[in-house]
């Protein structure tokens, strides 16, 4: 009696995220079979387990599972000529996050948005123009700067608090 194999391991593995099965579930169709884990199987019954599981499928099944990704952010806007890419817009807002003292997203947004107008962009970062993107991000590069010298030993903890 041979133990059950790597690839058939895999093979049940598989099968089970393609009918969608909790553990739960899962470990009531392996008890069916006189096992709690599959390497409890030999080669013979993991090879006919797997051949139930896969009598369950349903025949119009797709064998790539639909992508659960998410649209990135701003990837509505698409291109816009003259605006800021949403790739450049994901990276304002990472950059800002880096820089940014406020504790939370809500007041890290609002401190955005004040930036933004204090460097005479527009409040709302999905108007920004690559003009805009390329003086917000020479700003927050330069506030990176002074915030890695104020944690320096010798650097200016008397700094004034940045955004």
């Amino acid at each position: 009696m041979l133990p059950i194999t790597k690839n058939q391991i895999q093979k049940i593995h598989v099968l089970k995220s393609q009918l969608g099965w909790d553990d739960e579930t899962y470990r009531a169709a392996l008890e069916s079979y006189g096992v709690k884990t599959c390497k409890q199987f030999d080669v013979s019954k993991a090879g006919q387990f797997i051949i139930q599981l896969q009598l369950l499928i349903p025949p119009d099944f797709s064998k790539r599972p639909p992508s659960r990704e998410q649209p990135k952010k701003y990837a509505e806007l698409g291109h816009r000529p003259g605006m800021a890419s949403p790739a450049q817009l994901r990276k304002v807002e990472a950059m800002w996050a880096d820089v940014s003292r406020q504790p939370d997203a809500a007041h890290r947004e609002k401190a955005l948005r004040e930036f933004c107008l204090r460097l005479n962009c527009p409040e709302e970062i999905k108007w920004l123009e690559h003009r805009d993107v390329q003086v917000l991000v020479k700003a927050m590069n330069a506030m990176k700067g002074q915030k890695a010298t104020e944690h320096k030993p010798d650097g200016g903890d008397n700094a004034e608090p940045l955004a």
